[in-house]
């Protein structure tokens, strides 16, 4: 394109119309070129440090999740134990009530009725004359009967 007359481009600069020469045309264009790539290029950078501090707090967030899922199962593997010993500690319980009742039963002979044992009882035989062998047979307990 030729370039305007100083008359032509005073009536354009008149009429509000701007013009630019070829010299000064490519300088502006590599300005604004040279300006958006610089722009361009904090904006990369912007991104890439919100990628890192995404990537971050991802990292976190999951190290969390494990842990927690981690201490999850280790409170289940707990909770089934613990009730694994129970279940065996009245399995244990009941089984020595059963002993106790057929070893009193053997000793004191069939009552009425089954004989009951409950809480915690401390029998104790003893004898009160002793001459070798026990002569009068005698229970002592820590509580109430056990028979009811």
């Amino acid at each position: 394109m030729l370039e305007p007359k100083d008359d032509e481009g005073d009536v354009l600069k008149r009429v509000g119309l701007s013009v630019l020469s070829n010299t000064s045309y490519w300088t502006r264009s590599k300005e604004e070129a040279s300006d958006a790539e610089q722009h361009l290029t904090q904006l990369r950078r912007e991104a890439q440090l919100r990628q890192a501090r995404c990537e971050g707090q991802l990292e976190t967030l999951a190290r969390e999740a494990k842990e927690e899922q981690e201490r999850r199962l280790i409170s289940d593997k707990i909770s089934r134990e613990l009730a694994s010993l129970r279940e065996e500690l009245h399995r244990k319980d009941a089984q020595e009530e059963e002993r106790l009742r057929h070893l009193y039963r053997g000793i004191l002979g069939p009552k009425d009725g089954p004989v009951q044992l409950g809480g915690t009882w401390d029998f104790q035989p003893f004898c009160t004359v002793f001459t070798g062998r026990c002569q009068t047979f005698h229970w002592r307990t820590s509580g109430p009967s056990p028979l009811r």
